[in-house]
């Protein structure tokens, strides 16, 4: 590798006082033996530079007048580059001429009336008393010729400066800002540019990737000069401060001036020439299922790769990476003395475990909780079996990285992360990972994918280790050495060797673990006080690496399954803990639960992106938490009857018990099914829980012969604490009506109406206007959205990507797109009771219809070709702000999108989307973005995103916004003021042009299929957090959960658990130890809103102790930055505490 040095002159190498170097002159020394270029990079003339290349006896380039013009002296390259034959020089000139800058300074002393003083305005004595030089020395810095260094001599100069930049950038100049003076000169003199020319030229006499560009300055106009060198550091000033400046890499020197320089060189340049070092990592990427089953996978896996690579292990310095603990679980079971084997070698450190999840899962679609248990479940296996820790988070295949995996992965005990796809920017492929809540982490993306070392013919191996080195952060360069499901190979080690004799003088390879190259790493960055660069957020871009945003829509019956079951297990695992402390029996069947829905979570199971055949699985995995979850829930909820019912807590009988998961009082809809005795029961026209009467809808009812009730469905709206039950008796009459309640339900012709909004319903359409009331008393209502229009779109792409020829939909319900097909209302009806309105439309989709031209005045007489069965539900609620609906599809067409669209007027340029433990602020109208030739994406830009529970456009001007929520419905898009979320998308091929995987037919996928789909829009004032959106979306997703009371059973009214106030610190889990500690219990919740928040959290017992831990359930560690746990109060039943903004938190309670 050939070093190049590039420095500035004053200040850097010479003292900014007196210009004194005695300082660096041994070290100058060191490098010419060493032959290693120094070049100068500085504002001062060529007389200048030549006068300090002869004392310090250098004879390599140099560049002058900022940029102005390089120097190369002749002969120093050993072939021919366009120049300026000069003298002794080849110069290339970048600057203008110092007659133009002279004449550009004049003419705006004159126009600004600015008191400037050029050094062409000054004799030399004058230039040596203002710059302390010698007459001679004075006398060679005025000698310019593509600069002029000049003083701006005002009392408010920092006000006029901005003024002066502005006329001289009006002249066609620019100006930069040294250590002593300004200097103005042509737009295209610049450090940097001049610095890029002349690596390019060291590049073509070395070798490309052989050439290493230290950079080294300590003001302003040294930036353009530090930004494109490899290795940029800045000195400090006699005011023990440096430049303001962040770049990757960047070191910051303890020594000021000439000191600071010495410590750079010294630091970064070595007796011993600096080498590279390759960390090749043989690894197979384990896929639970996708193009073979999960049997022929554990074959692939087990038998024709392990046991291979357990031989090379033994007989070599092989070493090797398993991913996922759900594979070596199997392994021991199968096969012991191969499992004892790797066991051996995994505690010897010849094979690593990276990441260590049960399996690796998605880490956009499934809830955040989901995304912890992987990994807990995946780490104390491998604590347990291997007595090891894993350091490493492996994402070698996900789709793209949620915002929240720095503080997830961190507080589940990892050090490090390497990842393949999302990443936004390509240099440098090590940064700092900052996660929502500002959690460090320090991270590897994968330039080449984990296929980089894969090939391992010795040119190949070269051209990755050239691309690799070209965006390392440091000397230290990951190769991953496999791929999916791929062999061990056996020549592994003697490539290297043969790699190594190759290129010993530039770089070192060696098989190596994650581990070692992420510890090499990070000793580099704390030896050389490297300041790194920084990331923020999530990782969802396709520029470099593709993250399939389209397989978001892909066999929704998927996502809507984990999302439901999901749901269904936490809500479960809440109330077996309550049980566990009321001294009861926690279920047994949770763990099994778990273990298929972190199955169905997997990377290629939940989004769909596998053969037809893989999936029978995770079929048999959601009937089975079908089956299971059904069961667990009345059976939990009766065990908490039967203690509440034999405590002393006082209580009176009651009919109806309504439990609620949430840990804050929740007022919504709930439906459920009565049974009564002959005789028992006439009517149901009310509830009451004590002085509390709400009314009621009956749905639907049967009657005994004496006309009482043997059965009823009833809908009503409880108010139920957080994380406890309700109590509520049947009324025969009316309930009572309160004389001040503000909420009313009313129609008035195709307008619906409540307190929150209005919505104006078309008929023929089955359409409707949202709005809400005036901001002022009788003003008018203010439209918010035409909503739940369905959007029929052509697709012909696969599993992976949508892909449309045409430039319309087949057919939108306003009548959008091509005119042979249309939408057609089949029928149209509203119910009412005093709670709700219920609109009722059925729709068809014909692909033709007659006359299909002159539609305009002429009605359609013939349908045929009936592709879609529609039924649309939309619930209006007298005392809830959201609008539900249930939408069912019959889908018979083939090769189609369908979407739901919420048309709106807001024109923002972003909107805000849930995410795992918070929200995240995406773009709008991606589709329409379109990559400039000279780009390059992977993966355009499509304007599909995925989000959790819900999504939020919001109008800043006015002030007005729209949510919508959704189960199990990820896929949106907000184009042209649209709202947009995906249905589903059928497709026939799993890969249509062999790009993400075979070109295997997929018949499944097309979804020809019937699915109900469940969504809400809450319109709102202000923001979402404002309007707590967040609150509303889990209100939705979180059902209310009733059951009828055995007779003469008595509980208290209302009991609440586990309160959390305010609302924005959401309760993520309640759980059982994992200690097995039948005393202690997990509580783990999160801000939301993204704001610092005072929470309280009420319990209903006292705990004897509670503790701050990780998400391993691991006390006495340190925070995120390194610094002391958490504090907290205790007082009684209530703990007190601070949560910063997208802070989560996990407790250790015991009682």
């Amino acid at each position: 590798m050939k070093e190049v040095l590039i420095t500035d002159l004053d200040g850097t190498l010479l003292d900014i006082a007196d210009y004194s170097y005695d300082a660096v002159l041994p070290a100058l020394e060191s490098l010419k033996e060493r032959d290693i270029p120094v070049i100068f990079c500085t504002a001062k003339t060529l007389a200048e530079n030549e006068y300090y290349r002869e004392i310090f006896g250098l004879v390599d380039p140099f560049i002058v007048d900022n940029g102005g013009a390089i120097f190369i002296p002749k002969n120093y390259f050993s072939f021919e580059f366009e120049s300026v034959d000069r003298d002794n020089y080849y110069v290339i000139e970048l600057g203008a001429s110092y007659t133009e800058l002279r004449a550009a300074l004049k003419a705006i002393r004159e126009e600004t009336g600015f008191k400037i003083t050029g050094f062409g305005d000054m004799s030399a004595e004058e230039v040596a008393k203002d710059a302390n030089l010698s007459i001679d020395a004075a006398i060679r810095a005025k000698k310019k010729e593509y600069n002029e260094s000049f003083i701006l001599d005002e009392p408010d100069a920092e006000e006029k400066e901005a003024i002066l930049f502005a006329k001289i950038e009006e002249k066609g100049f620019s100006v930069t800002h040294g250590g002593r003076y300004y200097n103005i000169h042509g737009k295209n003199a610049d450090k940097g540019k001049a610095v890029e020319i002349l690596t390019r030229l060291f590049e073509k006499e070395y070798g490309a990737g052989a050439v290493k560009t230290l950079g080294i300055g300590d003001s302003r106009n040294d930036i353009p000069m530090l930004n494109v060198v490899d290795q940029p550091a800045v000195v400090k000033n006699k005011k023990g401060k440096w430049l303001d400046i962040s770049l990757s890499n960047l070191y910051k020197t303890t020594g000021v001036g000439p000191e600071g320089w010495v410590e750079f060189v010294e630091k970064f340049i070595s007796d011993k020439v600096a080498k590279d070092t390759v960390y090749l990592v043989p690894h197979t990427h384990y896929d639970a299922i996708w193009v073979f089953t999960k049997e022929d996978y554990f074959h692939i896996n087990l038998v024709l790769i392990l046991k291979e690579v357990v031989e090379l292990v033994a007989k070599t310095d092989y070493k090797f990476l398993i991913e996922q603990t759900f594979l070596l679980d199997e392994m021991e079971k199968r096969y012991p003395e191969l499992f004892l084997k790797v066991a051996r070698y995994i505690k010897e450190g010849k094979i690593e475990i990276a990441g260590g999840e049960y399996l690796m899962a998605d880490t956009m679609l499934p809830t955040g909780e989901t995304l912890i248990r992987e990994i807990l479940v995946g780490k104390r296996y491998v604590k347990e079996k291997f007595g090891v820790d894993v350091p490493v988070m492996w994402q070698a295949d996900s789709f793209g990285m949620n915002a929240q995996l720095p503080q997830i992965y961190k507080k589940l005990g990892y050090k490090y992360v390497a990842f393949r796809r999302g990443v936004p920017e390509r240099s440098p492929s090590e940064f700092i990972w900052h996660g929502l809540d500002g959690t460090k982490i320090l991270t590897h993306w994968m330039p080449l994918g984990y296929r980089a070392g894969l090939d391992l013919d010795l040119t190949k191996l070269d051209d990755s280790y050239n691309k690799l080195k070209e965006v390392a952060a440091t000397s230290h360069i990951l190769m991953p050495s496999g791929s999916g499901v791929t062999q061990a190979q056996s020549e592994t080690p003697e490539v290297v060797r043969a790699w190594n004799e190759k290129k010993e003088e530039v770089a070192e390879m060696k098989i190596a673990t994650p581990s070692e190259f992420f510890d090499a790493v990070e000793k580099e960055i704390d030896e050389k006080n490297l300041e790194m660069a920084v990331r923020n957020g999530e990782m969802y871009s396709g520029k470099y690496s593709e993250v399939f945003p389209n397989c978001c829509s892909s066999r929704m019956w998927i996502k809507k399954g984990l999302c439901s079951f999901e749901n269904c297990l936490l809500d479960c695992e809440c109330w077996s803990t309550i049980i566990s402390l009321l001294d009861g029996n926690p279920s047994e069947v949770l763990m099994d639960c778990w273990r298929k829905i972190l199955f169905i979570a997997f990377h290629d199971a939940v989004p769909g992106t596998g053969t037809d055949e893989v999936y029978d699985e995770v079929r048999q995995y959601l009937n089975f938490l079908k089956i299971e979850l059904s069961a667990l829930r009345p059976r939990v909820h009766n065990q908490i009857i039967e203690h509440e019912s034999e405590v002393e807590l006082g209580g009176e009988s009651g009919d109806i018990i309504v439990f609620n998961t949430l840990s804050w009082e929740v007022n919504n809809w709930i439906e459920m099914d009565l049974d009564f005795d002959k005789g028992e029961v006439v009517t149901v026209k009310g509830l009451k829980s004590g002085g509390t009467e709400i009314n009621v809808e009956v749905i639907r009812f049967a009657r005994y012969d004496d006309d009482s009730l043997r059965y009823a469905r009833i809908g009503f709206t409880p108010t139920v604490p957080g994380l406890g039950y309700r109590v509520y008796k049947i009324l025969e009459r009316e309930p009572k009506r309160y004389r001040y309640d503000p909420n009313y339900i009313v129609i008035k012709g195709n307008t619906i109406e409540n307190r929150f909004f209005g919505v104006e319903i078309d008929p023929t359409t089955g359409l409707f206007d949202l709005s809400l009331p005036g901001k002022r008393r009788k003003a008018e209502r203010e439209m918010i959205c035409t909503a739940n229009e369905l959007v029929l779109e052509e697709e012909t792409g696969d599993l992976y990507y949508h892909r449309q020829t045409l430039g319309i939909p087949l057919k939108t319900e306003k009548g959008e797109g091509v005119k042979y097909g249309s939408f057609r209302v089949r029928n149209f009806g509203i119910s009412k009771s005093p709670l709700r309105r219920v609109i009722t439309i059925e729709t068809d989709y014909y692909s033709l219809r007659w006359p299909y031209r002159l539609t305009e005045k002429m009605a359609p007489r013939i349908w045929r070709h009936k592709f879609l069965e529609c039924t649309k539900k939309i619930i209006v609620y007298r005392e809830i702000p959201r609008i539900d609906f249930i939408t069912t599809i019959i889908n018979k067409h083939p090769r189609a999108r369908l979407r739901v669209r919420f048309s709106t007027d807001i024109k923002s340029p972003d909107y805000s989307c849930g995410t795992q433990f918070g929200v995240v602020s995406r773009p709008t109208d991606q589709w329409n973005y379109k990559p400039e030739p000279e780009e390059e994406w992977k993966e355009a830009p499509c304007g599909a995103f995925p989000s959790l529970k819900w999504l939020d456009y919001s109008d800043r001007e006015n002030g007005n916004g729209l949510t919508v929520i959704h189960r199990g419905i990820p896929e949106n898009e907000v184009r042209d003021g649209n709202i947009y979320l995906t249905l589903l998308r059928g497709v026939s091929m799993l890969s249509s042009d062999g790009g993400a995987g075979p070109t295997i037919p997929v018949p499944d996928a097309e979804e020809f299929k019937r699915y109900e789909f469940r969504y809400s829009v809450y319109p709102h004032r202000g923001t979402w957090q404002e309007a707590e959106s967040y609150k509303h979306a889990y209100e939705f997703n979180s059902d209310l959960y009733a059951m009828q009371l055995p007779a003469g059973v008595k509980l208290p009214l209302k009991r609440s658990f586990l309160k959390i106030e305010p609302k924005n610190v959401i309760l993520s889990a309640l759980k059982k130890a994992e200690n097995g500690n039948k005393n202690e219990v997990i509580m783990r919740f999160y801000e939301t809103a993204g704001e610092e928040t005072d929470a309280e959290i009420t319990l209903f017992r006292e705990p004897t102790e509670v503790k701050v831990v990780n998400m391993l359930e691991e006390e006495d560690y340190e925070d995120a930055d390194g610094g002391i746990v958490k504090e907290f109060k205790k007082e009684g039943k209530r703990i007190a505490l601070t949560v910063n903004p997208y802070e989560i938190v996990t407790l250790k309670l015991k009682f």
